[in-house]
């Protein structure tokens, strides 16, 4: 499934994907300690992309946010709940 998305988001070239990643390589400008909503945060402590110190930085900053890092689980970890391989 993640091969297929991958290749869809591809399809009509790179640009969506470069403007992605300038987006989320600059500062946000969105006050995340204005935000009111609950938010939970489910990360993988073997993430190699994004670091779990990111989920608790932003539980850290969002009023009332919690952060679970999860054994065992990594960037996709989202594909190994949904498949039902994780037994967390």
């Amino acid at each position: 499934m993640l091969a297929r998305d991958l290749g869809e988001s591809l399809r009509q070239g790179v640009d969506a994907v470069l403007t992605d990643l300038r987006l989320e390589a600059r500062p946000w400008q969105l006050p995340l300690e204005a935000i009111r909503t609950p938010v939970a945060l489910w990360h993988g402590d073997a993430d190699r992309i994004v670091p779990p110190a990111a989920a608790r930085h932003l539980a850290a900053v969002i009023p009332g946010a919690q952060a679970q890092v999860l054994p065992g689980l990594g960037h996709f970890m989202i594909l190994d709940c949904w498949a039902g391989s994780w037994t967390g």
